[in-house]
């Protein structure tokens, strides 16, 4: 809304902030991932082996770590994106 968004990064059991950046304007979601886990990885020292994202993420184009989108519409199920463009045939969401 205001012309800058903001991507946060947390763990998935504890929710422990890992890092936070600011993109100026307003960039496809899909495009800031990358960025997003470099700076987690500069943080922690560590790659992280699972991503948990909503659908604004869908065409990142990361693969060296397992990213996961979420699907609200059926009830919050985790699908691999590789795996997942068959739900597109079966229903919209």
């Amino acid at each position: 809304e205001f012309g800058v968004k903001v991507g946060i990064a947390v763990t998935n059991r504890s929710n422990f902030v890992l890092g936070g950046l600011a993109f100026p304007g307003n960039p496809y979601d899909g495009h800031t991932l990358s960025t997003q886990l470099g700076q987690v990885e500069r943080i922690t020292g560590t790659k992280p082996e699972e991503v948990f994202v909503d659908r604004g993420y869908r065409g990142h184009g990361v693969t060296d770590s397992q990213v996961l989108i979420t699907f609200a519409c059926l009830e919050h199920t985790l699908i691999n994106e590789i795996d997942s463009h068959w739900f597109y045939f079966r229903r919209n969401c």
